[in-house]
């Protein structure tokens, strides 16, 4: 999430977050001391391998030990890592709808409940 953190930087300088979660107006106050910055593939819209990595856990190598999810689920950049609604990546397969990760009432109506 590098590239996340370096592209606030360049578009909002040291400026923090709004309490209400909102994003602060771009100054592009970091750019002054920024020459050059690529960046390669970051999740800007979130990604959707954090999702499964919580429904059905993560083995980060052949030799290492599968993660359960209740383990995964605990970190709290998996949920940074996230797709937001308003990013359209996830749809509902019957209706189309945007899906938000993140809204609890997402997750009573995929369990059916």
């Amino acid at each position: 999430m590098g590239g996340l953190l370096a592209r606030y930087y360049v578009e909002y300088g040291a400026q923090p977050l709004p309490e209400d979660g909102s994003l602060p107006p771009i100054t592009w106050a970091g750019a002054r001391y920024v020459d050059r910055l690529i960046l390669i593939a970051p999740p800007n819209a979130g990604a959707i391998k954090a999702f499964f990595e919580l429904v059905n856990g993560v083995r980060f190598a052949l030799f290492l030990p599968k993660y359960h999810p209740a383990l995964i689920g605990t970190f709290p950049s998996i949920y940074q890592m996230l797709s937001r609604g308003r990013h359209g990546s996830v749809l509902d397969e019957e209706s189309g709808q945007r899906v938000d990760l993140l809204d609890p009432a997402s997750g009573r109506n995929m369990d059916g409940g």
